[in-house]
């Protein structure tokens, strides 16, 4: 199975840290569209949020495809199919960018 990373070459940082962004949802706060992780590609500057940044931090040349989507489907209480197709999307969205790239040193 390929395993996924995130292209080397780009630029990102954490904005708001996974503990405080659950803090502040659990107050209340809507979080849906906070920009949790920052990501700089040509000069261009792309935020994503809790859902697009647990993706890109599983994507460390660790896990596949398929086991990127079952660790996003622990922490998510919703539709299994829906989900499983929105990461797909997303995931096949990024590689097709070269956001994300196959690491060819961990095939099995």
């Amino acid at each position: 199975m390929k395993k996924i990373k995130r292209n080397p070459e780009i630029v990102w940082r954490i904005e708001i840290e996974e503990e405080e962004l659950l803090k502040r949802a659990g107050n209340g706060e809507d979080v849906s569209e906070d920009a949790v992780i920052t990501l700089v590609i040509a000069d261009m500057v792309h935020q994503l949020n809790y859902v697009a940044s647990k993706i890109w931090m599983l994507s460390d040349g660790t896990m596949g495809e398929d086991e990127i989507v079952s660790k996003i489907l622990e922490n998510f209480e919703t539709d299994e199919k829906t989900l499983k197709e929105d990461i797909n999307f997303f995931l096949s969205r990024l590689l097709k960018e070269g956001w994300l790239i196959y690491d060819e040193n961990k095939n099995t």
